[in-house]
């Protein structure tokens, strides 16, 4: 333990503590969560981010998309507005977060929604669109005044929940314990040469509970998107940056970007980064600092490269004009399972998202 968690550990045990009531009168029934009348899967951490929720989000829509009408709940973290708001197609990401503006760009069709209070989120969803049959809740695990039907936890394969501490000495929200809770855990960010002995070792510590499923996956770079005019004018892909090894620089406003640095140092040799707070809305004068870092580089061939979620977050500037000659593209990410992993997660999600509105409870506190 280093000198700062011991100087907050009698921060976090009080805070440990006051969240451990709340949750302890909701599972004596004390306090009550409301249930809704559409079908709601969850997917949240136990830390305060960096597992992975938005590509595991996005690999749920593209599952039941097409056979069912869905729809997406989100606070909209980074957004300047409040209350509920619906996107559209214009929305900007200080009107609706990063996260949702995102979904609404990939999934055209589907019903995108921010509102800090998931309970109010879901009336006005259904309010304005009462055919829909299925809402998945990002970052919704501590929201315990709704009552989600599937409860899946991420916890990074690289800072497991059961090996981290609570706020602020750590990066849990509350006990490791709340992790019974949950229906599903995933173990996220795996590395490509996990081994069934890792995978056992993990079980082992993560000790499911009977109603519980864990399962595993890992992160999948797709190919470079252009996102201005001369990165258009020079497409490229991982096999094209390998072979040529250009000068790549990175900036990033996410909580982990950690495994998307590691996998552009394997790309060049030639790289550097800047790393940005979670969720950060960017101004003009960290488009200088960008800039400037770029010019740092010291090869000729440079481009820069930044996360889907990121390029969100940019909607205000003309990135063509900011960055007339240089190529400049975001890097698409997305989860993949084992396949014995992942049909039987599928299988899961597609129970759920289709069955009848009973509400069976599986979590039996």
């Amino acid at each position: 333990m280093n000198v700062r968690r011991i100087f907050l550990f009698p921060i976090s045990i009080l805070y440990g503590i006051g969240v451990w009531i709340r949750n302890f009168f909701y599972d004596i029934g004390v306090l009550k969560p409301k249930e809704v009348n559409v079908n709601t899967i969850g997917v949240g951490n136990l830390s305060t981010g960096g597992t992975g929720k938005t590509p595991h989000v996005e690999y749920i829509i593209k599952l039941i998309k097409d056979q069912l009408n869905v729809a997406t709940l989100s606070r909209g973290y980074g957004r300047k507005s409040s209350g509920y708001v619906l996107a559209d197609e214009n929305s900007k990401s200080d009107q609706i977060g990063d996260e949702p503006r995102q979904y609404k760009q990939k999934f055209k069709n589907l019903t995108v929604a921010v509102c800090e209070n998931r309970l109010d989120g879901i009336k006005n969803i259904l309010n304005q669109y009462p055919d829909t049959n299925v809402v998945v809740l990002d970052d919704v695990f501590q929201h315990r005044s709704l009552k989600t039907e599937l409860n899946i936890v991420l916890t990074d394969y690289n800072n497991l929940y059961y090996k981290d501490m609570i706020l602020p000495s750590g990066n849990l929200r509350e006990f490791a314990g709340g992790i019974k809770r949950a229906d599903v855990i995933i173990v996220t960010k795996t590395p490509l040469d996990f081994s069934p002995y890792d995978r056992r070792n993990i079980e082992l510590k993560i000790a499911a509970k009977g109603y519980q499923k864990v399962f595993f996956s890992y992160l999948k770079y797709g190919q470079p998107v252009p996102i201005n005019e001369a990165a258009e004018l020079n497409p490229v892909s991982i096999i094209e940056l390998k072979q040529t090894k250009p000068g790549i620089l990175l900036f990033s406003g996410i909580a982990n970007p950690s495994p998307l640095e590691d996998y552009l140092k394997w790309i060049t040799p030639h790289f550097t980064q800047i790393r940005f707070s979670d969720h950060h809305l960017y101004n003009s004068s960290d488009m200088q600092r960008i800039k400037k870092n770029m010019e740092l580089l010291p090869v000729q061939n440079k481009i820069i490269i930044t996360t889907e979620k990121d390029f969100n977050r940019l909607d205000q500037y003309n990135l063509a004009e900011e960055f007339q000659n240089i190529p400049f593209y975001y890097l698409p990410i997305e989860v993949e399972f084992n396949e014995k992993d992942k049909e039987e997660f599928n299988n899961i999600i597609i129970k759920y998202a289709t069955r009848n509105k009973i509400y069976v409870g599986v979590y039996k506190g």
